[in-house]
Formats: structure tokens, sequence, C-alpha cells
């Protein structure tokens, strides 16, 4: 039998990755019917990977990030892709989308920090790239 994620935490688990927090109920909706595309057109190989990730409860972010600059893991990048466009749609999202301060300071010390927590993100993310190759 095909080993796949339950889609409810899958959704749930890459919001609060991207948002932190609680997935809005329409975008759970929204992102469960994405997804099912998603699934439809992805190799069992990847849809167990996922699903590994997943059950081990793991750092999705930072597998995902790894995934993406080794070119492994395309599903998972297509699923944070879906949730990222389906929330930008939302009004009371436009927040993590649109800026209305302009720093320059501001803007290079924030770029700064999050350059190296990416960095640390990316190492964890190759770690558990790992684990998947294993599991």
């Amino acid at each position: 039998m095909l080993k796949q994620a339950n889609p409810d935490v899958e959704a749930r688990l890459i919001y609060r990755a991207l948002f932190g927090g609680t997935i809005p109920d329409i975008l759970a909706r929204r992102y469960r019917q994405a997804a099912h595309q998603l699934d439809r057109t992805a190799e069992a190989s990847e849809l167990a990977a996922v699903a590994h990730l997943i059950d081990q409860n793991a750092d999705l972010e930072a597998a995902e990030l790894a995934g993406r600059l080794t070119g492994r893991l395309s599903l998972l990048t297509r699923k944070f892709a879906a949730m990222t466009y389906l929330a930008e749609t939302l009004p009371d999202h436009q927040r993590y989308f649109v800026t209305h301060r302009s720093s320059l300071v501001a803007g290079v010390m924030v770029l700064g920090w999050n350059g190296l927590l990416t960095a640390v993100k990316l190492a964890h993310g190759l770690w558990l790239l790992r684990s998947v190759r294993r599991g």
C-alpha cells in the first residue's frame, strides 16, 4: 500500500512552518484540494518521503530548503509553494507579503539575521534528507 501523509496534518505542519500559528479553516480546505492534485502526479517515492518526514514530525521548512537546493523532494517544494500562493489570497495574510515600512539599516540587519538562520536551516535540512534516503 502506498504510504501518504494525512492531508490535514500536512496542511497544519506546512502552514506552521511558513507562518506559525493555526491554519485558518478556509485555507486548510483549499490546501487539501491543491495537495490532492499534487499527490496524483507525484512519484510513489516522493509521497513516501514526505509522509516519512511528517510521521517523524521533522522540520519541514528545513527539509524543503535542503530539498529545493539539492533538487530532491520537489513534491514538498510544490506543496510549500501551493500553501504560499493560497495564503497570499487571504486579506489577513497580506502582512506576510507586503511591508509598509522602509529602512535600509533595518533591512540589512534583517537580511543578515535571516541569512544566518537560513544557513542553520539548510544544515538541518541536509541532515533530514539523509534520514529520508535511509528511511
